[in-house]
């Protein structure tokens, strides 16, 4: 099912604003407002777990470069054959010479300690932070989407349930008009088809409340799932108060655009690392043949230790590409993030302008509703009297009825955009 905020002839919602709802629900009920639901949503999302399993895998991490600072241990082992050995050149008279066994054999041990790599780890590191943040920001973008599902489930109920609050007000005004008429039709001052005109329409208004009732209920479904409230239609909902806006933007996109930003002047950061000549200190303790003794025969142990020099030049081949991509990067990241400001601008435009559209009509649904508050009350004491048909005071109490919900319409529409206004801004902080 699809929610939006368009509202078509044929499923009309009445918005109503500001009225007390306590002589419609009873003082024991739930009562709960939008700020709330934000926080039930927000922690509710279960992408939201998503962002505790990166903060993990992030520490995880981290430890692991870390240990490249410790001491690494290599162990290896080879045997060998080859076709010719190192012999003296010389002949010694009555002296032999043992040769050297072509099959040659050594395990060893080796122990390194990296002196100059600790520059690249620590930018590892810090690459792999900023990696981790721009994750966790996306799912922010994510989670923050779920305040626009919100408004929108919120609003359609609070339409409804404050639509439903109009209508029973109409009827017991109808209901009271109906009385009045019986009783003048068992005088025989008016005809019973008068009475059958307003039971007709009492009866149009109980069609209208049950199918308030039952949208009312898919929406609070609707609601409770994304909230993971248990939410029913005896929920009261109240009406947010109006919004003082600022003018800052404070979208989480934003934050991601300069979170990316970050990251990519980070890996400028690792490609000038990698450039530094990397200096090793190790250490080889070992068992074979020959040992360090090259013209022995026997099987012996052996150590060695030193510095170890790796320079890898081809990083100087790259390196300035790399910056000039790193560069294009961050520029690509300005221009999406200036798109992005100069979108929310020209959108909050409109906002703008409704919330001034909507207090100008406000003012004039209050002239509107005393005029047909007076022809109303007009038409119904004619009625009473039998000079006018029900037919006519009808046409006259929905009039004033039209008038009534225009100027609530109105008010909540004013407090959508309000709101919508908010959601665009990045200013709901729940």
């Amino acid at each position: 099912m699809r929610f939006g905020w368009i509202i078509t002839p044929k499923y009309l919602i009445i918005i109503t604003f500001a009225l007390s709802l306590n002589e419609v629900y009873s003082q024991n009920e739930r009562t709960i407002e939008i700020d709330s639901c934000y926080k039930w949503a927000r922690h509710h999302y279960p992408l939201l777990k998503q962002n505790e399993w990166l903060s993990q895998a992030e520490q995880l991490n981290h430890t692991n470069v870390g240990k490249q600072y410790l001491p690494q241990i290599n162990i290896g082992a080879q045997a060998t054959y080859q076709s010719d050995v190192t012999k003296l050149p010389i002949n010694i008279p009555n002296m032999v010479i043992p040769e050297l066994s072509k099959d040659q054999y050594k395990i060893y041990a080796e122990l390194t300690q990296t002196l100059t790599g600790a520059f690249t780890i620590r930018q590892q590191q810090i690459v792999a932070q900023s990696q981790y943040a721009i994750e966790q920001q996306k799912n922010e973008v994510e989670l923050y989407k779920v305040y626009d599902q919100i408004q929108k489930l919120y609003f359609g109920i609070l339409l409804n349930q404050n639509q439903e609050y109009q209508t029973l007000i109409i009827k017991k005004d109808l209901d009271l008009t109906q009385q009045q008429i019986e009783s003048s039709v068992r005088e025989g001052l008016l005809a019973a088809s008068e009475l059958l005109v307003l039971k007709a329409e009492s009866v149009k208004l109980e069609q209208r409340l049950t199918e308030l009732k039952y949208n009312r209920i898919v929406y609070f479904k609707m609601l409770s799932i994304v909230t993971g409230q248990t939410l029913d239609e005896q929920t009261v909902l109240t009406n947010p108060n109006d919004l003082r806006l600022q003018s800052e933007n404070n979208r989480p996109e934003l934050s991601l655009f300069d979170y990316q930003k970050a990251n990519f002047l980070n890996q400028s950061g690792l490609i000038n690392r990698r450039k530094i000549p990397l200096i090793q200190g190790f250490a080889q303790f070992g068992y074979g043949r020959p040992g360090m003794n090259m013209l022995s025969n026997d099987f012996g142990t052996y150590f060695i230790g030193g510095l170890r020099l790796n320079w890898n030049l081809g990083q100087f081949y790259t390196s300035g590409k790399e910056h000039e991509l790193v560069q294009i990067n961050r520029n690509m990241m300005d221009t999406q993030k200036e798109t992005f400001e100069q979108n929310i601008d020209a959108a909050a435009q409109q906002f703008y302008v409704d919330i001034d559209k909507y207090e100008r009509l406000l003012q004039q649904d209050d002239q509107l509703i005393q005029i047909r508050t007076e022809i109303k009350n007009a038409y119904q004491s004619k009625l009473t009297l039998g000079t006018v048909l029900s037919n006519d005071y009808i046409e006259q109490s929905n009039a004033l009825d039209q008038a009534l919900q225009s100027k609530l319409l109105h008010q909540t529409q004013k407090l959508i955009a309000q709101h919508q206004l908010a959601y665009l801004k990045g200013q709901i902080q729940p």
